[in-house]
C-alpha cells in the first residue's frame, strides 16, 4: 500500500512537472514571435540651436509613430562636422542637408537623393543667397578693404554659395580682398552683427533676412541693402549614406512612400506640421534641373560666371 502512494505521488510529480514545461515552452513554438522594427536613423544639422531644430521637427516624428513597421531615430548634430562624420561611417542612414551640401555627398561618398523638402512657392521664390551691406555700397568693388561676415561653411546661403560667387567675382580669396573676415554660427547672428555696426557685409539668406524683419516691425534699427542676390537654390534634401545597410532596403521605399503620400493628404487639407511646412516628394526632373544648375555654377572655373545677369544678380537696393 506505501509503495503503491509512492509511486502514485512520483507519477503525479512527473505529469505536473511536464505540464509546467509544456506551458513554459509554449510560446516558443506555438506564439509567431514578432520582429523587432528595422530602427533608421536621421541626421539633422541645426541652423540656428539642437533646442530649436528638436521643437521644429517633434510634430514630424510623432506623425510617423505607429504609423509604420520602422522606427525613426532622430539624430540633432552639435555640428555640421559631426554630421558629415557619422553620415560617412555609416552610422548614420540619412542626412536632411542643403542642395550644396548633398552634392558634395553625393560626388565624394555617392549619396543617393531619397527626398526633397518641398517649400511653399512664396518660401522657394526667397531660398536665395544674399550679399547684405549695411550701409549705400551699390556694388561689390566698393566693398574693399571693408569687414565681412560669413556662417559655418556647410552653409548653402551662409558661406558656400556666397563665397562661390565673391572668388568669381573677384578673382582672389576673400580674405585677400576684406580688410576682416569673420564667422558666425548661425545667419541669425550675422544680422545681429551688421546691426550692431560689428561687420560691414554678411552672407545671409532671403528667407532669414525678411524672418527676421517680420519679427522686429516696423521698430527694428537695421538698414541695410543687398549688393548681391542669388538665383533661386534647390531646397535641402533627406539623403542616404552609401554605408546603409538600408540603402536598398524595402524599409527605405516604405519610408519614401509614407511620407509622400503623408505630404499630399496635408496639401489637400492645407495643413502643415509646423513653420518650416514639411512636406517631402520625391526628387523629379523639375528638381534635377535645380539641382544641376546648382552644381554646375559651384564647379565652374573662376570668372566663368562674371558679366551673367542670368545667373547672379547685383541688386543694390532692398529687395524685400
Amino acid at each position: 500500500m506505501k509503495r503503491n502512494r509512492i509511486i502514485f505521488f512520483a507519477s503525479l510529480f512527473i505529469v505536473l512537472e511536464s505540464i509546467a514545461v509544456v506551458i513554459a515552452l509554449w510560446p516558443v513554438f506555438f506564439y509567431e514571435k514578432k520582429p523587432r522594427p528595422c530602427e533608421l536613423r536621421l541626421g539633422i544639422i541645426p541652423e540656428v540651436s539642437k533646442g530649436t531644430s528638436r521643437k521644429e521637427w517633434e510634430k514630424f516624428f510623432e506623425s510617423l509613430s505607429g504609423e509604420t513597421d520602422y522606427v525613426i531615430q532622430p539624430y540633432y548634430a552639435n555640428s555640421s562636422e559631426e554630421a558629415m562624420r557619422g553620415f560617412s561611417s555609416g552610422s548614420l542612414d540619412m542626412l536632411y542637408v542643403n542642395a550644396a551640401l548633398f552634392l558634395e555627398l553625393k560626388k565624394n561618398k555617392s549619396a543617393e537623393a531619397l527626398l526633397y523638402h518641398k517649400m511653399p512657392d512664396e518660401q522657394k521664390n526667397k531660398n536665395r543667397a544674399a550679399l547684405v551691406s549695411s550701409g549705400e555700397l551699390k556694388y561689390i568693388s566698393e566693398t574693399k578693404g571693408l569687414r565681412i561676415s560669413f556662417t559655418d561653411r556647410y552653409s548653402i546661403t551662409g558661406y558656400m554659395v556666397p563665397f562661390k560667387y565673391l572668388k568669381d567675382k573677384l578673382r582672389t580669396e576673400p580674405d585677400k580682398w576684406f580688410a576682416e573676415v569673420s564667422y558666425t554660427s548661425n545667419e541669425q547672428q550675422a544680422i545681429e552683427k551688421l546691426r550692431k555696426g560689428e561687420t560691414d557685409i554678411i552672407a545671409v539668406s532671403l528667407l532669414t533676412l525678411d524672418s527676421f524683419l517680420a519679427e522686429a516691425g516696423k521698430d527694428s534699427d537695421l538698414r541695410w541693402a543687398a549688393l548681391w542676390v542669388s538665383f533661386q537654390l534647390p531646397e535641402p534634401v533627406i539623403c542616404v549614406s552609401s554605408a546603409s545597410p538600408f540603402l536598398k532596403s524595402e524599409a527605405l521605399n516604405k519610408l519614401k512612400k509614407f511620407l509622400w503620400n503623408a505630404s499630399k493628404k496635408r496639401e489637400q487639407v492645407g495643413q502643415s506640421f509646423n513653420m518650416m511646412s514639411l512636406s517631402f516628394e520625391p526628387v523629379d526632373f523639375a528638381y534635377s534641373e535645380r539641382l544641376e544648375a546648382l552644381r554646375k555654377f559651384m564647379e565652374a572655373p573662376l570668372g566663368f560666371h562674371n558679366n551673367r545677369p542670368d545667373i547672379l544678380m547685383e541688386a543694390g537696393k532692398n529687395v524685400r
